[in-house]
């Protein structure tokens, strides 16, 4: 009858005695040369062009804004181009409207001086037509004046000559009714109608007959 086997945990086997015997050992770290000058060199050339990379690729970074802002001035100087050509239209539209004003002005100006010297010789002519009617009124106010006196002597005189008249008719017959007749003396006419009705036979001795009034107002003076 076999005896059953007991395996403990501090039994190890021969390999296993001799490994975990055995003390560790680190190996040797092998010793690190110094790389060559020409290598050096390299590298530091290398790290100086990435440095130089690195700085191309901000001043590209740089190169790129001041572009966009060149784009935006350019485009602000286009707007500003516009601008000063608007203002130099304006400009020219105001200096030649200005000159036209000025011409309109030189020529209204021309005119109104014709017309000042016109009205002042039409001025100068009433002036001198004013003393003329103030000379003329006196006249006129003087003949007025003699009018008067003519027309108070002219009636006098027709008072006189109607007095006179009057004296000088004092021998004068008016023969009324008798018709009108053209052609006919009227001192005939009154000798025939003293003979043949009034009956008077003797020689009449008429000096001049002639009718008074209008026509068909038959008034006979003998």
């Amino acid at each position: 009858m076999s005896m059953p086997m007991v395996s403990s945990p501090f039994v190890t086997s021969p390999t296993q005695q001799f490994q975990m015997g055995a003390p560790y050992m680190p190996c040797p770290t092998p010793t690190q040369a110094s790389p060559p000058q020409w290598a050096t060199e390299l590298l530091s050339k290398f790290e100086a062009m990435s440095f130089k990379m690195n700085s191309i690729d901000e001043i590209k970074s740089a190169v790129s804004s001041v572009d966009y802002k060149l784009s935006e001035m350019k485009g602000d100087m286009n707007k500003l181009s516009k601008r000063v050509l608007d203002v130099e239209t304006s400009q020219t539209f105001i200096s030649k409207s200005f000159d036209e004003n000025i011409k309109m002005h030189e020529k209204t100006n021309k005119k109104i001086e014709s017309d000042i010297k016109k009205l002042a010789t039409e001025c100068e002519a009433l002036r001198i037509d004013m003393s003329f009617i103030k000379r003329d009124s006196k006249n006129l106010s003087d003949s007025k004046v003699n009018l008067q006196k003519i027309f108070k002597a002219n009636e006098k005189l027709n008072n006189d000559l109607e007095s006179i008249k009057c004296e000088s008719m004092r021998d004068n017959l008016l023969f009324h009714g008798i018709k009108e007749s053209e052609g006919k003396d009227c001192a005939l006419i009154i000798k025939s109608m003293c003979g043949n009705n009034l009956e008077i036979e003797d020689e009449l001795n008429i000096k001049s007959a002639f009718r008074l009034g209008k026509k068909n107002e038959v008034a006979v003076l003998s």
